[in-house]
């Protein structure tokens, strides 16, 4: 007979391991954080001591989290293998 394995107590990194990121930070959902780096990133941006280099840069990333934004409020998920496109319509005549 196998051994049976003792009960524990649930851990803080228990529940930080079923806890998404966005969750950890303190954000309700993906779209959540993200709306706040865009806020942070335009602050950084309109920022009087930054400096022209780190625009740059922080404009590239305030594009690319826009463009996650967007992905997420239309569905384009790059890591979901099904096939979500129109299929043409088909009825059997018999």
């Amino acid at each position: 007979m196998a051994a049976r394995k003792a009960l524990r107590a649930v851990t803080p990194d228990d529940v930080l391991a079923a806890t998404p990121p966005w969750g950890v930070l303190g954000f309700d959902s993906e779209r959540d954080m993200l709306l706040d780096d865009l806020k942070t990133l335009s602050e950084r941006i309109k920022s009087a001591t930054t400096t022209a280099t780190a625009v740059a840069a922080l404009s590239k990333r305030k594009q690319e989290v826009f463009e996650q934004i967007k992905a997420l409020d239309s569905g384009d998920d790059e890591g979901d293998i099904l096939d979500d496109s129109d299929d043409e319509a088909w009825t059997a005549e018999g």
